[in-house]
Formats: structure tokens, sequence, C-alpha cells
């Protein structure tokens, strides 16, 4: 299962067990994620701690400003959501102030991929 990660900037390290049973629930055999801190970085760490390839897709905020987090939402769609491997899930992390994780589900939901809300309380 090629999976999709979002989530806050501001996930906290002591909740990664979380982050771990969700990729486990989901059976992630892909990990995509935004190499951002919080929740891009702790599903990267346990994706390779449990061996799971991942592929990162970093904002480029020098070039784009503000901008930078969904255009690279969206490149991660473009490249990674195709006929021949879609992604299958999309699991989102969100807390107070997500923005770019509920741009992420926004855009996933357009592109008719199934969406699960992972909250950390």
């Amino acid at each position: 299962m090629k999976v999709l990660v979002t989530g806050s900037r501001d996930w906290p390290y002591d909740k990664r067990h979380i982050i771990n049973r969700a990729l486990i629930n989901a059976g992630a055999t892909i990990v995509i994620q935004g190499e951002q801190r919080g929740a891009d970085r702790l599903a990267k760490w346990e994706a390779i701690r449990r061996e799971i390839p991942v592929r990162g897709y970093p904002a480029d905020w020098t070039t784009y400003g503000n901008a930078a987090g969904p255009i690279r939402n969206q490149e991660m769609l473009d490249k990674e959501h195709t006929v021949e491997e879609p992604i299958d899930e999309v699991l989102a992390f969100p807390m107070e102030a997500s923005v770019g994780t509920w741009d992420m589900v926004a855009r996933a939901k357009r592109a008719g991929i199934p969406v699960t809300i992972i909250e950390g309380d």
C-alpha cells in the first residue's frame, strides 16, 4: 500500500507511536511525505525503522515563499498518484492551525484518494 503522510509540524515526538500504528494499520509498503519536522519526519523515521521505502518531497521555501507548501503538496500528488501506481491512502495528523495538512487533505479528496484523519489526543 502506497501511503502519503501529511501532518502538523508540531506533532510531538512522544506521540510517534500513533504514527507507527497508523502505518501498520494501513499496511504501508511505501511512504510519501513532505520532509517537514513533526509528523512528516516522524513518519519517515518510523518507516525507515520498519524498512519501508520512503519518498520525500521537500518544499522550496526560498523560491516560492508561502506558496511552497501547496506547490509541494500538488507535486506529491502529480508524481505519486499515477494510474500505474496510485496512492492508496492519505494519513493526516493535524493539530491546531495545520494549514498545510488541511490543504493536502483537500487535494487528496479532490483526487479521489481515501483520507484517514488521526488526531493525537
